[in-house]
C-alpha cells in the first residue's frame, strides 16, 4: 500500500485521495491498520505516528488539505522525530510534484461547461499561450474559485445560463469597444477577479487589466506562473476578503455578476463592503471603459465633466 501511494495521488484528485486511502486501509488485511483507527478521530488518526510512519508522504498533503494554503517551493515539511522529543527533523518531499495549476483546480468549483477547444480567433488573441489555456480548459472548462471571487471563462460558442463564454466575453462589440487601445492589441481576457479586473494573455505573458484606467500590468510569464501568483496572493488578486464579507451579508453573487464600486477605486473609492454593489459584469466593463476613455491623458487634480450614457 505504501509503495503505491504516489500512484494513488496521481490518479485521484486532492479531495478524493484521502477517502480512497482510508477505504484501502479499512479493507486491508493488515491488523496494524485497524488498530490505528481505535486511538482517536479521523483528524488525529491521519496525523498519528503510526499513520505518518507508514505513509510519510501524506504529511505534506495534510498540511494543505481542506484549506487554500499553498505548498512551499522547497516542498518540505517538518515532522516530529519522536512524540516526546522537541527535536525536529527535516523531510524532503521532492518526489511528489503538484503544479500550481493543479493546486488551483483542486480548490475550484465544478466546470461551467463540457470540455472544449479554443476557436481560431481566441487562439490568435492568446498567442504563444494558446496551447496552455486550451489544456487548462480541456481539464476544467471554466470555473469559479475563492467563493466566486475568481472567475475563469469557459470556451465555447455559448455558456450556460447568463454566463458569457470566452468567445462572447472577447467579442469587440460586447465591451471592448469602450477601450480604443484594444482594437489593435492582440489580447485575450480569460479570467477576472471579483471587481471585474481582468486577467489576460498579452505578448506571450499574463497581465492584469484594470477597467477603471484601461491599464495593463505584468503578472506572470505563463499560466503556471499566474496560478502561482493567485495562490500566493489570492486576497489581493481575487478580492476574496470583500467577496466573502459582501456575500455573508447579501447572499451569493448570481451568474454574470461582479462586485462593482459605487465610487471607483481609482477616484478614491474605498475597498469596503459599503462601497460595493452587485452589478452585471458586462455593464460594469462598459461603464468603466466609458469613464477611462474620457480620463485618458487628464492630469491629476484636474476637474473633468464626465458624460455617461
Amino acid at each position: 500500500m505504501a509503495a503505491g501511494f504516489k500512484a494513488l495521488v496521481r490518479t485521484y484528485s486532492e479531495r478524493e485521495w484521502p477517502l480512497t486511502l482510508l477505504g484501502r486501509l479499512f479493507n486491508s488485511d493488515d491488523d496494524r491498520g485497524g488498530a490505528m483507527w481505535q486511538r482517536g478521530g479521523l483528524h488525529a488518526s491521519l496525523r498519528s505516528d503510526c499513520s505518518l510512519k507508514e505513509y510519510p508522504q501524506t504529511e505534506m498533503h495534510l498540511l494543505s488539505y481542506g484549506s487554500r494554503a499553498t505548498l512551499s517551493d522547497a516542498w518540505q515539511v517538518y515532522t516530529d522525530a519522536d512524540a516526546d522529543a522537541a527535536k525536529r527533523r527535516k523531510v524532503e518531499l521532492t518526489d511528489i510534484q503538484i503544479t500550481r495549476l493543479e493546486k488551483l483546480l483542486s480548490i475550484a468549483g465544478e466546470p461551467l461547461a463540457l470540455p472544449d477547444t479554443l476557436d481560431a480567433r481566441s487562439r490568435a488573441l492568446a498567442g504563444l499561450r494558446a496551447n496552455e489555456l486550451e489544456s487548462l480548459l480541456l481539464r476544467c472548462n471554466g470555473f469559479y474559485a475563492f467563493e466566486s471571487a475568481l472567475h475563469v471563462f469557459a470556451t465555447g460558442a455559448t455558456a450556460p445560463g447568463s454566463e458569457s463564454s470566452l468567445q462572447q466575453w472577447n467579442d469587440p462589440k460586447l465591451w471592448r469597444f469602450e477601450f480604443p487601445e484594444l482594437e489593435e492589441t492582440p489580447v485575450l481576457f480569460f479570467a477576472e477577479d471579483v471587481f471585474g479586473v481582468q486577467f489576460c494573455l498579452r505578448q506571450g505573458q499574463v497581465y492584469t487589466f484594470d477597467p477603471e484606467t484601461g491599464g495593463f500590468e505584468y503578472l506572470a510569464d505563463d499560466l503556471e506562473g499566474w496560478a502561482a501568483a493567485v495562490l500566493a496572493d489570492y486576497k489581493v488578486l481575487t478580492g476574496w476578503p470583500l467577496a466573502n464579507a459582501w456575500q455573508t451579508l447579501h447572499g451569493p453573487l448570481a451568474q454574470g455578476q461582479r462586485l462593482l464600486p459605487l465610487t471607483g477605486f481609482a477616484f478614491g473609492g474605498s475597498f469596503s463592503v459599503d462601497n460595493l454593489h452587485a452589478g452585471n459584469a458586462i455593464e460594469g466593463m462598459r461603464y468603466r471603459g466609458c469613464i477611462a476613455r474620457q480620463m485618458a491623458g487628464v492630469a491629476d487634480g484636474s476637474v473633468v465633466k464626465l458624460s455617461v450614457p
